[in-house]
């Protein structure tokens, strides 16, 4: 989405560019969440998926020039697809053209990466360019984006470091100011 001013807004989520993972089925979120407290809890999913984000971005190079939070979503069925988080990347109009010039220089390890995670398999048909026809010749900002962050993070070795380092923020803030029940009552 165009902004004016030379600045596009491109909106992921966490599900097409897993830089956190908000997922909350059959973890102890799910479980020892107080009821009352659940609203709540999804705003600081929410709050502590901006800060990690923004440390992810700050932390790869990835020039934005704000990060905008959507909000916590969950499927209606488990079985296909899970929590996610939506969010906005201001980037810069000439920033695609940059990524696109970048995997050039490494066009061997992107394109590996972009068909291991990205590419379509049985049962799953992928709508991400991962050939380099396809994206070279892509207009799909928001997976030309989410591709290069997530094969930046894979490159660091931090795709993992990233997601657990937010869960155990998210579960440290949480059992610490009265979001989880007490061992006394009952789960949800």
């Amino acid at each position: 989405m165009v902004k004016g001013g030379g600045v596009m807004l491109v909106m992921l989520n966490t599900d097409i560019c897993p830089i956190v993972i908000p997922d909350t089925y059959g973890t102890e979120f799910c479980h020892y969440v107080r009821e009352d407290m659940w609203e709540d809890f999804k705003q600081l999913m929410i709050n502590k998926a901006k800060s990690a984000i923004k440390y992810a971005l700050d932390d790869l190079g990835i020039p934005y020039k704000e990060l905008v939070m959507g909000g916590f979503h969950s499927p209606r069925q488990y079985n296909f697809g899970t929590d996610w988080i939506n969010f906005g990347i201001d980037i810069e109009d000439d920033y695609i053209t940059t990524i696109k010039r970048n995997v050039m220089n490494d066009e061997t390890n992107f394109f590996r990466f972009a068909k291991e995670k990205f590419g379509s398999y049985d049962g799953f048909i992928s709508f991400y360019p991962t050939e380099k026809n396809e994206f070279y010749g892509s207009d799909k900002t928001e997976y030309i984006l989410s591709m290069w962050i997530m094969y930046r993070m894979n490159e660091e070795n931090d795709i993992e470091n990233y997601q657990r380092e937010y869960l155990d923020d998210v579960e440290e803030y949480a059992s610490g100011n009265g979001y989880f029940i007490d061992e006394e009552d009952e789960c949800l």
